[in-house]
């Protein structure tokens, strides 16, 4: 089968897809993903064939105004921001998509790019996959998590996917019209979820229900496949070796060492943020290990982990399969892959959320009492130390462990692949017998 797949966002958004992607290859499926051009590497480098879309990743990211939205959580500022960006650029992002879907049998796409997929689905009458990280649509135990992370009970957790879909289509109306003109398509008068609900597709949940029970029978149309994540083999060859000698020596000696890292998200005043780690860490008797991801940490040397000092380690792109299970605990954007990454290790984590589903994730891991929602907005030294020294004591890290291993039990790509074949021919063998 072609299958095309599009992932737009940050790295936590488009490493998942080049994962099922090489999954997907290995299997024999023809395969290309459309990704933003700064992050074509991403799958590039995994022999997965891309289509690059013509715009980087972090240009809104790591725009004053973008960065200024997200680290307030101002999410409808940003969405509008998207809106415009997406608008100024749409002959293009037509172009690439078109192209980038031609052919398929299926088209499965990340909820960044769901209302694009749909219209090309329609025009070429393929089947449509969603791929999302976090709970999308309405249920009775999680409130919609732009709304809050606060359960308000069944009825009232339904109602809040309603207002953020109301939201949403205020704020993408007039692109989503623009685009389907775009692709000759009649304009539309309701928002995507709504439309989606009179031929529903199958929208592959890649998370674990270890950590979302509630949610583990949802719906066929909804499976909980598990995280999808990297093996030690596919980080080496996005050259995130984590057997730098001198850093897992440093980690393996002195005090125990906690894990920070931001991911894509951006830290506008990194010193800042250092200084305050460090004072943390002194106040826990701890030392820290600060992963700068994308974050311009000018002080650190990427190749070799050397800026900080005995107590403090500013590296860059680290291998969480091999650093984390050196480490104590954790705290982190709270993004779904990063979650992952330290709860599978077994480390307890505090989740200094910014925006998107952080904030979900985030009491998710305090719900089950293996960690703390922080909002990076209120990180000082004082709020920081408060969160993770309660995370350091043995009940905790037992039950940090405990969900560990069923976490790394799991082979999330594995099952999204399989469900997402299994409904590809499904789709085939229905169109060939004309139902």
């Amino acid at each position: 089968m072609r299958i095309s797949i599009f992932s737009v966002g940050s790295r936590g958004d488009v490493q998942p897809a080049s994962l099922l992607a090489r999954e997907l290859l290995d299997r024999g499926d023809d395969v290309v993903l459309g990704t933003p051009d700064d992050l074509v590497g991403l799958p590039g480098s995994l022999g997965v064939p891309t289509r690059p879309l013509g715009f980087s990743a972090r240009a809104l990211l790591d725009s004053e105004e973008g960065a200024k939205w997200l680290a307030a959580g101002d999410m409808r500022a940003f969405a509008r921001g998207v809106m415009r960006f997406k608008t100024e650029r749409r002959a293009g992002f037509v172009e690439a998509l078109t192209e980038a879907a031609e052919g398929s049998d299926l088209i499965v796409s990340g909820v960044n790019t769901m209302e694009e997929a749909s219209g090309l689905a329609q025009v070429g009458r393929i089947p449509l996959a969603g791929l999302y990280y976090a709970p999308r649509r309405a249920n009775p135990y999680f409130p919609a998590y732009p709304v809050t992370t606060r359960d308000l009970g069944r009825t009232l957790n339904r109602l809040t996917y309603r207002l953020v879909d109301r939201s949403e289509w205020r704020i993408s109306a007039r692109y989503v019209n623009l685009f389907r003109a775009e692709l000759g398509l009649r304009p539309v008068s309701t928002s995507l979820t709504s439309r989606l609900r009179r031929i529903p597709p199958l929208e592959v949940q890649a998370y674990s229900s270890v950590l979302v029970p509630q949610l583990a029978d949802w719906s066929e149309r909804r499976p909980l496949t598990g995280f999808i994540t990297p093996t030690p083999v596919q980080r080496r060859l996005w050259g995130e070796s984590g057997h730098d000698a001198e850093l897992l020596d440093w980690l393996g000696s002195g005090a125990p060492t906690v894990y920070f890292g931001f991911g894509s998200m951006p830290v506008k005043d990194p010193q800042r943020v250092i200084e305050l780690v460090s004072r943390v860490a002194a106040r826990l008797g701890v030392r820290a290990l600060i992963a700068a991801g994308w974050s311009q940490y000018g002080a650190a040397d990427e190749r070799t982990g050397g800026a900080g000092t005995d107590r403090v380690r500013v590296v860059g792109e680290v291998d969480h399969g091999a650093v984390l299970p050196l480490c104590v605990a954790a705290v982190h954007h709270g993004g779904a892959g990063t979650t992952a990454a330290s709860v599978s290790a077994g480390l307890p984590t505090v989740v200094a959320s910014m925006n998107f589903d952080q904030p979900f994730w985030g009491r998710r891991l305090e719900e089950l009492g293996i960690g703390a929602l922080l909002p990076y907005a209120e990180l000082t030294e004082r709020s920081l130390a408060a969160a993770l020294a309660p995370l350091l004591g043995p009940a905790v890290v037992e039950r940090a462990r405990a969900v560990g291993r069923a976490l790394s039990a799991e082979s999330g790509v594995s099952r999204a692949a399989d469900v997402l074949e299994r409904y590809a021919s499904e789709a085939a063998e229905s169109r060939r017998l004309g139902l």
